[in-house]
């Protein structure tokens, strides 16, 4: 489950949640695809992967800082860096 996004308690499904394990998918299939670039030596694809898979991951942490209040925490900071 996604406890970041979701109780533990709660068995069903929010919109929230099928979006953030799709943002989560789409950068795993974006880090296998920076490692299979770096590995071939293909630096123009490293960087594409790279940047594809930050924006994922910046999208999946905008959208679990969305509910955060400063009574609970400070917000995840999102990836700013490039290659």
């Amino acid at each position: 489950g996604n406890t970041a996004l979701q109780s533990e308690n709660d068995s069903g499904t929010t919109a929230a949640n099928l979006l953030a394990r799709h943002l989560v998918n789409e950068l795993y299939f974006s880090m296998d695809d920076l490692a299979s670039a770096a590995q071939g030596g293909d630096k123009a694809a490293a960087k594409e992967a790279w940047s594809r898979g930050r924006d994922y991951l910046n999208s999946y942490l905008r959208i679990v800082n969305y509910p955060i209040i400063s009574r609970v925490g400070d917000k995840f900071s999102v990836v700013e860096g490039s290659l």
